[in-house]
């Protein structure tokens, strides 16, 4: 069985804790998980506990946390809330205004990736697959470049090549980190954001994960969709002044959430009574997902009950819209192209980056293969047949 190294900046977006998921759930076997970018510790805790209740015996690493000039600020949406307690050190959190892990050695998490991704490709052949910035593939390879021959085969989601947006968030948060990598000369294969966008996942797929690590992931792609709705939520609201005062938060604050802390009592500190408090809370809406989902979804019953006003059920329907039906599975797609190659199609190409903002282009030459399409029919079946 192919051996395989995952490059991950899990935590932030939920498609990469849907990639690690049907890496496991399909036996792949994944010798080590590096983070990369931003919160690289938490993103660390998230992966080590996927593992851990998925049994699997893949190491969990450190990657690099910025970028190769430091000059973009690493991307992170509250993956810190999404840690499971079992990693927390309660005892020191009591006395500090913030979360205290518990010692990484302890956990078992290595702490210099770059060092432990050389010392396995110095040893033997290893397919790496990366949903991730290239920083610490970059670092690997500018550091230690007597082992990058062990690297048999590199997965790349990133670079936008076939619509008018050029730019994507892989190759825009290191291009000097993608250069280094596209200019090597491992046999690359890249699957193009815009490609992965031609597919979204319905969120009823998670209805599906009962197993424990699916259950998990499960409360992560809560935690994202409620603060997608938060974010959405907030931007309408202060679209317009006119409709703060149509839906007026302050006005039915008292009654509305008066009816969403029914049966809350005996968990007091969950009874809050601001809407406005609770539904322009993204971090809110992260940690407690489903009791922010709850409250908006309350309001949009609120509105949709009103007598006083017909441009409120118009408004309820808008809300209504703002909430997730399908999200992005981008990362996915890499394990299903290792998995399926005769299911998708290839182009040869060389792959060019923009000095600043990572766009990405294509030039002549046969250097690195792309992926252009996929059967989309074959990936919605794969993802209900290894989402659970």
């Amino acid at each position: 069985m192919t051996k395989i190294l995952v490059s991950t900046d899990i935590g932030s977006d939920i498609d990469d804790a849907l990639a690690l998921l049907v890496m496991f759930n399909l036996g792949m076997e994944i010798e080590a998980v590096y983070t990369t970018n931003g919160d690289v510790v938490s993103r660390a805790l998230i992966a080590k506990h996927m593992a851990e209740i998925a049994n699997s015996k893949a190491r969990i690493c450190l990657g690099e946390a910025e970028s190769y000039d430091k000059s973009v600020k690493p991307y992170n949406l509250y993956s810190e809330l999404l840690v499971d307690e079992s990693h927390i050190d309660w005892k020191a959190t009591e006395s500090s205004p913030e979360i205290i892990y518990k010692p990484l050695k302890r956990i078992g998490i290595v702490e210099n990736g770059v060092e432990d991704m050389a010392k396995l490709l110095s040893e033997e052949k290893f397919i790496i697959f990366s949903l991730a910035p290239l920083t610490s593939i970059a670092r690997v390879i500018s550091s230690y470049p007597g082992v990058i021959h062990n690297i048999k085969h590199l997965y790349i989601m990133g670079c936008r090549f076939f619509g008018e947006t050029k730019m994507e968030h892989n190759m825009h948060f290191d291009p000097q980190a993608a250069r280094i990598v596209f200019d090597s000369e491992i046999p690359i294969t890249v699957v193009p954001g815009d490609v992965c966008s031609r597919y979204r996942m319905p969120v009823t797929i998670f209805d599906r994960c009962k197993s424990e690590v699916g259950m998990y992931v499960k409360k992560m792609a809560e935690a994202f969709i409620a603060a997608s709705t938060a974010k959405e939520f907030w931007s309408f609201l202060n679209s317009e002044y006119k409709i703060k005062k149509i839906i007026d938060l302050d006005g039915i604050s008292s009654h509305l959430m008066a009816k969403v802390n029914q049966g809350e009592k005996e968990r007091s500190l969950r009874r809050v009574f601001s809407a406005e408090g609770v539904l322009l809370d993204i971090e809110g809406a992260v940690f407690d997902s489903e009791y922010y989902m709850r409250v908006y979804n309350t309001l949009i019953e609120y509105l949709v009950n009103s007598e006083s006003s017909g441009i409120k059920k118009v408004i309820s329907g808008h809300l209504l819209s703002l909430i997730p039906e399908s999200i992005s599975v981008a990362d996915v797609y890499i394990p299903y192209c290792f998995k399926y190659r005769e299911k998708i199609k290839i182009i040869r190409g060389t792959v060019n980056l923009s000095e600043s903002l990572g766009e990405s282009y294509l030039s002549a030459g046969e250097k690195h293969l792309i992926v252009s399409d996929i059967d989309a029919a074959h990936f919605g079946m794969f993802l209900k047949e290894n989402i659970y």
